[in-house]
């Protein structure tokens, strides 16, 4: 089992975050690599409006739908993203329990502030960062949290 720590509950853009991930488990692991990844998940709404056809107008008046424009706005949800770093903390060797790895994360100068609500710009940003400890011939073993990046007022 992986678990991470961070040495500050808040970030801003330009800060380093110092990790920590320690392996505790009852027996020792071979593994090809432990590595640690920072993202950002970000949602986006975008509105599209478009002109239906006389055709299908029609058609949806004779259905009963009784439409009293030809024009639909519809809503739609991107997801992308726009910040991903790994970086490597130990390589191939055995993993013993209670064994901690440290490494670290610059979050960039113009990184969104962590957002979990529709805003003004309708977007949803969400920092995480992933420890994954790849072990061959079984199912890697895997932790993650959220990191607050600051910066909205």
């Amino acid at each position: 089992m992986l678990s991470i720590t961070t040495d500050k509950q808040q970030y801003m853009p330009g800060d380093i975050i110092n990790i920590e991930v320690r392996f505790t488990g009852n027996k020792t692991i071979k593994a090809r690599s432990l590595s640690a990844t920072l993202w950002c998940a970000e949602r986006k709404r975008i509105q599209r409006t478009r002109v239906i056809d006389s055709y299908d107008f029609a058609r949806e008046k004779e259905l009963g739908m009784a439409p009293t424009t030809n024009v639909r706005t519809e809503t739609l949800e991107e997801e992308r993203t726009p910040y991903e770093r790994t970086n490597e903390l130990a390589g191939s060797r055995e993993y013993n329990s209670g064994e901690t790895f440290s490494g670290k994360f610059i979050i960039p100068g113009n990184a969104p502030a962590t957002s979990h609500e529709w805003g003004h710009d309708n977007k949803i940003d969400i920092w995480k960062l992933k420890a994954k400890l790849d072990i061959a011939w079984a199912p890697d073993e895997n932790s993650e949290i959220e990191i607050f990046v600051g910066g909205l007022e």
